[in-house]
């Protein structure tokens, strides 16, 4: 591409900015229509920019203007160069609907899809919930005796004999005698506070001592060998 001039003089040049070639002669139209000199020349480099704003891809031009008239110049370009990449996107986009459109319309038109048998297809497809639904509304459970567990009866409660009876008996009314001879003021001081103190500490020995966690004389065992 050969240098491109919106046809102004100017003595005095400088960089502007890189414009992508596509933009470059409207640009340079409307740097004209301005009163403002500017040429553009083919460049390349890719990390050129213009405000920051990103780039199309491609080529790019690189654009001098008259340096008296920079302020102008950049005022246009800030204005011009969004709405232009703008409109060259939205051409893009429309240029890709058209293609994808001319792809599907070609198949169809070489019959692709058109021998696909869709009554095989059911209109709707039952969710596990409906299935389970239907299976139990069709299906009769029958309740066998034989699957539940049933525990067998509790052993009797073994019945104490009478010398655990009266130490529980004992030990429940010695401290019982005690506290309401307290709260009542009972004289506790003789036969009767002794009995009581008596009955408490007998029932609660007796008991201890006929304790069945110890092991008797048959599970004793031998404790070993005996040298």
């Amino acid at each position: 591409m050969s240098r491109l001039e919106n046809g102004l003089p100017a003595d005095d040049w400088m960089l502007l900015a890189d414009v992508e070639a596509p933009f470059t002669e409207h640009v340079l139209e409307a740097l004209a229509d301005q009163g403002i000199a500017a040429y553009a020349e083919p460049f390349t480099s890719p990390e050129s920019s213009y405000l920051g704003t990103p780039r199309a891809s491609g080529p790019s031009d690189r654009l001098m203007v008259d340096r008296n008239f920079r302020s102008q110049a950049r005022a246009v370009l800030s204005v011009l160069l969004p709405e232009l990449r703008a409109e060259f996107d939205a051409q893009q986009q429309v240029d890709q609907d058209q293609s994808w459109n001319q792809i599907v319309n070609g198949l169809t038109d070489d019959g692709v899809g058109q021998n696909v048998d869709t009554s095989a297809v059911p209109d709707q497809i039952d969710s596990p919930e409906d299935s389970w639904s239907e299976f139990a509304q069709t299906t009769t459970f029958v309740d066998d005796p034989h699957d539940h567990f049933i525990p067998p009866e509790p052993p009797p409660i073994p019945a104490s004999d009478p010398v655990t009876q009266f130490a529980w008996a004992a030990l429940a009314i010695g401290p019982t005698f005690l506290i309401l001879g307290t709260l009542l003021g009972w004289g506790l001081g003789g036969f009767m506070g002794f009995l009581a103190v008596a009955m408490s500490i007998g029932g609660g020995v007796t008991l201890i001592a006929r304790m069945d966690d110890r092991p008797n004389a048959e599970d004793r065992g031998d404790d070993g060998a005996v040298l």
